[in-house]
């Protein structure tokens, strides 16, 4: 009987490997200033444009003006939700199609929803059950007026549809209004317009690039009377190595000034 005994191919080295890109956490490297003044221009201003009115919806429609349900109406949308209708009996060619309904549906209402049930459960326990379905009615319309008001102050103002955005750095004031959380924006930014590395070979390449612009950094201070980018006093070779171009060192070297003393 043969015994055939497979080793692990994988090497000690290898191992290590994968462990410290599991374990690699990324790293900015640096941040676009440009980008990030253009993201809080227009988040402050769509804030400005649109919070009063959101305001002003949510109280008109009588419910708490607090972060669950401003959060619905930075996020809310109206879904079209499109069905075959079951009544259709096409005939003649008309047999292979199909006649659709055309429905909505709101989508991330859930704390608004939640709101609205429980000021009904509190109504209808108050009110003869024969005024119950003229209640509910009369709350539905109540939500669903709120919800068209914040649509359409959101596809008056939000062109890009980052409203959402808002969610993560919003927040109420002390006197019931709708504020930017400045620390927390700030950190949104800083990641938004980050750039990052995120793998250790990644790392070790930025390390590198690094290294060698503190060090062309140093050469250039050598150097004096010296138009070209010193870049190109290197050369790349066909076999991938990088060599330095000759000149004339010496005529090209700083030299220290030299120091007459007058008697």
């Amino acid at each position: 009987m043969n015994i055939i005994i497979r080793h692990n191919t994988m090497s000690t080295t290898n191992k290590n490997n994968n462990a410290e890109a599991e374990t690699f956490a990324p790293v900015c490297i640096s941040i676009d200033n440009e980008k990030r003044n253009d993201w809080e221009r227009e988040i402050r201003a769509l804030l400005d444009d649109c919070t009063l009115e959101i305001e002003a919806a949510i109280k008109t429609a009588n419910i708490p003006l607090n972060k669950e349900i401003v959060g619905d109406c930075l996020t809310l949308w109206k879904r079209e939700v499109r069905t075959p209708d079951p009544t259709y009996k096409p005939q003649g060619w008309g047999k292979y199609l199909k006649r659709m309904i055309v429905s909505y549906q709101w989508e991330h209402t859930e704390n608004i929803d939640a709101e609205f049930n429980k000021q009904l459960e509190a109504m209808l326990q108050q009110t003869p059950s024969i005024l119950h379905e003229q209640l509910k009615t009369a709350v539905d319309a109540r939500k669903e007026l709120l919800l068209e008001q914040v649509l359409k102050v959101k596809n008056t103002y939000d062109h890009r549809r980052i409203s959402a955005k808002l969610c993560n750095f919003f927040d109420i004031s002390s006197d019931g209004h709708i504020i930017i959380d400045e620390k927390k924006f700030s950190a949104w930014l800083d990641d938004k317009c980050a750039r990052y590395v995120r793998t250790p070979e990644g790392f070790k390449v930025y390390q590198t690039q690094k290294q060698i612009a503190e060090a062309l950094t140093k050469f250039k201070s050598l150097l004096r009377n010296v138009e070209t980018p010193v870049t190109r006093l290197f050369i790349e070779t066909s076999d991938d190595i990088v060599r330095p171009i000759t000149f004339d060192f010496d005529t090209y070297a700083k030299h220290p000034e030299s120091t007459h003393t007058h008697n």
